[in-house]
């Protein structure tokens, strides 16, 4: 008798509005900083790495369903999802998450239906950041260097990927603020997230997410307040 022994995977779905003429070049610096950083995760969790990338011409609305429905995730599967470009809100809007905004097809999708969609696929972890604007027309109007201590890197991404949390969900700006980024650098938030995560996996004991993203958004030099949820 064959047993077959499948490793968990760890599926990331990136999506980056590089075609838009007013963030494109920030996105592009999102695209490559994301990828390398799950895909150390996976490798430091001893994971399989999925990721699959909509960007340029490929980011419509109906892409953006097609690749969400190819995903296959099983029980013990750990689901990120990451949207940088551009996002709003309508007035009429009550809950705290935005609106994603894709300029190839000047389509929108609420972030509230790309996480029902997720949850449905019952991962073991689902982490979510989208950055972008979190606000209405009106408001509108008005790292790598390090070096990683392996063993304690490895206990903190189990700490905060295989633990009893079962979702981390962020806007990068609350509801009526904008999101920044930098032109040769990145989005703001991105940047200042993903440094506290590299300094903190090899420097802290019993990191949580909690306390990542509480110092993250205090290093933010722009105005903007990160909001999310963690269950």
């Amino acid at each position: 008798m064959n047993f077959c022994f499948f490793a968990a995977a760890l599926h990331a779905l990136f999506v980056f509005d590089t075609l838009d003429p007013d963030v494109g070049s920030a996105m592009v610096k999102n695209r490559s900083l994301l990828d390398q950083t799950f895909e150390e995760v996976a490798r430091s969790l001893e994971m399989t790495y999925e990721p699959h990338m909509l960007d340029g011409k490929k980011l419509t609305y109906r892409q953006l369903l097609d690749a969400m429905t190819q995903v296959r995730v099983e029980q013990d599967d750990l689901f990120v999802f990451y949207f940088s470009g551009h996002g709003g809100r309508l007035d009429e809007k009550k809950d705290p998450w935005p609106y994603l905004y894709f300029s190839g097809d000047r389509s929108a999708i609420d972030t509230l239906l790309i996480d029902s969609f997720v949850e449905s696929l019952n991962p073991r972890f689902y982490w979510r950041l989208v950055d972008c604007c979190n606000a209405t027309a009106e408001d509108v109007d008005k790292l790598r260097a390090i070096t990683w201590n392996k063993e304690r890197v490895r206990d903190n991404l189990k700490r905060l990927f295989l633990s009893e949390v079962s979702s981390v969900i962020v806007s990068s700006a609350s509801p009526g603020e904008v999101s920044w980024a930098y032109d040769r650098y990145g989005s703001c938030f991105t940047l200042s997230l993903l440094q506290d995560l590299f300094w903190k996996l090899s420097g802290t004991k019993n990191v949580t997410w909690e306390a990542l993203l509480m110092d993250a958004s205090a290093r933010l030099r722009v105005k903007q307040t990160p909001y999310w949820e963690i269950k």
